[in-house]
């Protein structure tokens, strides 16, 4: 569960009393990894440290993480 994910999932899904939200399939079905060109493919997969590949997704949607 990435931070990417919660970020999804807080955006789109049903939030519910508690700050708790849904993780039905019907919310997470449409959850994807976004074109990547060969060499951002080639980066991702070097990086190993999970903030590493946060930032590296954050960067490439273009969102701000609390």
């Amino acid at each position: 569960m990435s931070k990417i994910f919660w970020y999804y999932i807080e955006n789109t899904s049903k939030p519910y009393a508690g700050n708790y939200f849904s993780v039905a399939k019907n919310y997470i079905k449409n959850f994807g990894i976004c074109d990547l060109s060969e060499n951002e493919k080639t980066k991702l997969t070097n990086l190993t440290e999970q903030n590493e590949i946060d930032d590296f997704l954050t960067t490439k949607y273009g969102i701000k993480l609390e």
